[in-house]
């Protein structure tokens, strides 16, 4: 769930399942870019990255029992501006995919790409 009001981005169950199956640390980091082949924005946890870029950290909300981060650079708004999408807050498909060396990304689908699921 993407959410222009306070920049932050829930992540399902099915996808905390996936992140939890794969060894991923408790509380990752988390690395937003866009990808300029495919026009759509992904994510990446715990980057490897040699230079100061904006990194959120992966977090529990204890009051509704749900995770997710924040994200300035870029922003929600300007993820779901790009993506066509005028509403405020938004449910978006991930679809993971991986690179050549083997890192893992989660790559956020446009809206027409979404399941009703």
């Amino acid at each position: 769930m993407a959410d222009a009001t306070d920049s932050s981005v829930t992540l399902s169950e099915e996808l905390l399942m996936l992140l939890r199956s794969r060894g991923t640390q408790l509380k990752p980091l988390v690395f937003v870019f866009f990808i300029p082949a495919t026009r759509r924005y992904a994510f990446m946890l715990n980057p490897d990255i040699d230079r100061p870029t904006q990194i959120a950290e992966l977090q529990c909300n204890s009051k509704f029992g749900t995770v997710g981060f924040e994200t300035l650079c870029p922003t929600v708004s300007r993820i779901l501006y790009d993506y066509g999408i005028s509403a405020l807050r938004c449910r978006l498909a991930v679809t993971p995919r991986k690179l050549p060396d083997g890192r893992h990304y989660y790559q956020i689908e446009r809206p027409h790409l979404v399941s009703n699921q």
